[in-house]
């Protein structure tokens, strides 16, 4: 398993002598320095673009959030203008008798 993590991230291969050797920075191949740097950039990265795209859907979901409750307010205005409108159209017997 330790190959194919070697190989999938272009490591160079460290022999058995420094596999019994405590593992230091100035021991390992700067190659492998450099790409485990490069790992850890693009890693913190992601995280970053994570936290980006968590804040935008979350953002997306508060406007969603308030356009559903403008909509809904501005439904509920015709709906009390329509029935205005029809107590002018059609006044009730009531009315009719009044007059």
């Amino acid at each position: 398993m330790l190959d194919e993590i070697t190989q999938k991230n272009e490591l160079e291969p460290i022999s058995n002598k420094q596999n019994q050797e405590p593992k230091e920075v100035e021991k390992m191949p700067l190659n492998n320095i450099q790409k485990a740097k490069e790992l850890k950039n693009n890693a913190n990265l992601i995280v970053r673009r994570t936290d980006e795209l968590d804040k935008a859907i979350n953002k997306r979901e508060s406007f969603q959030r308030e356009f559903e409750r403008r909509i809904k307010r501005l439904d509920n205005k015709i709906e009390t203008l329509s029935k205005k409108i029809e107590e002018v159209k059609c006044p009730t017997a009531k009315d009719d008798w009044a007059s």
